[in-house]
């Protein structure tokens, strides 16, 4: 926070714009993946309520049965995947060609180079490979196209909306939300990531795409009953943990405390502070021999509130979830005292706070 008390341009404000960035990207890539599985439903329906194409032709909007046989089975590595393709040559053709498959079953593993099997064509592509009373779909199949982009779509919106809000939150409401921070933003994001596992498991495991689409809504209300309760109820506990009741020592008291500011006794040499036994000061050590500073009367506490990502990060990790920072004035210079949660009553009560928190 600047002398004058507006927000400082920390870290919180800083972040926003890369996530706000991130987010809109994954979003529109997100609608754009929708927007391919209308196209790949239609092309699935049709390929299914095809009917067999009249002997000797092959049109598009028909099936043609060509037989075939095998010459090899080929393996090849893509990536980290593994290819499977079974060489056919077509009856009548002088040139084999290789037609990769869906996985290993049931025609691949099953047959051997001489074994006749059937190769199902629709508009000009290998489709299946038909064995006995065995088929098996190829790579270029359109049955199931559409969970691949409506996989990715679906868990992958709820993240990038998560995220243009994380954002937003970090723009707008950092300090002002210092209460929630920094759990309440990972709280949303739980929410987000719990949409998207269902939004997943819905592509996975759903027969149809509107299926996958009614599971995925349907999880939506829960979801965002759920985070908001969780939300709301951290909240409590939160102003709850800030609401500090004054309390005098009644005799002389050494805390552990580091007070930061541009003033002469907010240097980081000073890790204690003495209170009860008149000026309260800030020391070096607990018996106030060396760098002892006393604190003048004209600093004022403002209020108290947790760590902030632009406070610095040893303090942080000297204190851990112990720690807690009451801000103070002194005159025009903004001055923090960080101490431990339980001593923030008597800091609060030696300075005349009357325990104000925000």
């Amino acid at each position: 926070m600047t002398a004058g008390g507006r927000p400082a341009r920390g870290p919180g404000r800083v972040r926003a714009v890369p996530l706000a960035v991130l987010g809109l990207l994954s979003v529109l890539a997100c609608v754009w993946l929708l927007s391919l599985v209308p196209g790949r439903v239609s092309a699935e329906r049709a390929y299914l309520g095809a009917s067999p194409c009249p002997p000797g032709t092959r049109t598009g909007a028909c099936l043609a049965l060509v037989p075939a046989t095998v010459e090899a089975r080929d393996e090849r590595r893509r990536g980290r995947a593994v290819v499977y393709a079974l060489v056919v040559v077509e009856d009548g053709a002088e040139t084999a060609r290789r037609v990769e498959m869906d996985g290993t079953s049931p025609v691949y593993g099953s047959v051997r180079p001489g074994d006749a099997v059937t190769v199902e064509y629709w508009r000009g592509a290998a489709r299946a490979v038909r064995s006995g009373d065995a088929a098996q779909r190829t790579e270029a199949s359109p049955v199931g196209a559409w969970r691949l982009p409506l996989g990715l779509a679906l868990p992958g919106l709820p993240l990038g909306c998560g995220t243009v809000w994380v954002a937003w939150w970090h723009r707008h409401r950092y300090r002002a939300a210092m209460p929630a921070r920094p759990w309440q933003t990972g709280m949303v994001v739980a929410g987000c990531a719990a949409e998207s596992a269902a939004g997943f498991l819905g592509a996975l495991a759903a027969d149809s795409a509107a299926a996958a689409l009614v599971v995925t809504v349907a999880a939506v209300p829960a979801v965002a009953v759920v985070t908001v309760l969780a939300v709301r109820w951290r909240l409590r506990r939160a102003a709850d943990a800030l609401r500090i009741t004054p309390v005098t020592p009644v005799e002389r008291t050494v805390l552990r405390a580091d007070v930061h500011g541009d003033v002469p006794y907010g240097v980081g040499t000073h890790g204690f502070l003495r209170l009860g036994e008149g000026a309260p000061a800030a020391m070096a050590d607990p018996g106030g021999r060396i760098a002892c500073e006393p604190l003048p009367p004209t600093l004022t506490v403002l209020g108290v509130r947790p760590f902030l990502r632009d406070d610095p990060p040893g303090e942080a990790r000297a204190y851990g979830r112990d720690g807690i920072v009451v801000e103070c004035r002194d005159g025009g210079t903004l001055v923090r005292v960080v101490v431990r949660r339980r001593d923030a009553p008597l800091v609060v009560g030696v300075l005349g706070a009357g325990g104000v928190s925000r």
